[in-house]
């Protein structure tokens, strides 16, 4: 089985979800006996650069859980700027031809908000919400 040298994983360094690279990894024995415990992975995260320990086991059954949540266009709420969401929320984007759940909702510079949304394909995105054009303050020419 190959494994990956690349995952996405929570950084309780940086408290953010970050693309963590694979530098090592060391099998745990109990009592100086052959038979081993359980395989530990160190990757380290690309944001802050701090090593982490991980259960390879653990880390299996999270990517096998992230696989059961997959999408599909009818369980989903289509995407539009002008409407509002929340977190949580499994929408389809038409223009991407994609499928997401809603991870986050921010508040941008200018006031307005804003959704990250995590899509099978295309990973995170940052979309619009709650548009309202009427809003829009265009500067004296």
């Amino acid at each position: 089985m190959a494994r990956s040298k690349n995952i996405t994983q929570f950084c309780a360094y940086c408290n953010k979800e970050t693309k963590m690279a694979r530098v090592g990894a060391m099998e745990v024995t109990e009592n100086g006996e052959k038979d081993a415990v359980g395989n530990k992975v160190w990757y380290k995260c690309s944001r802050c650069h701090h090593n982490i320990l991980f259960d390879e086991t653990e880390l299996n059954s999270l990517k096998d859980s992230a696989e059961i949540k997959s999408l599909s266009k009818e369980e989903c709420i289509e995407y539009s700027p002008e409407n509002s969401y929340s977190v949580g929320q499994a929408i389809y984007h038409e223009n991407l031809d994609d499928v997401g759940w809603v991870k986050d909702k921010k508040i941008m510079s200018d006031g307005r908000s804003a959704i990250i949304v995590a899509f099978q394909k295309l990973g995170e995105r940052k979309l619009i919400d709650n548009f309202r054009p009427e809003d829009t303050v265009l500067p004296d020419e």
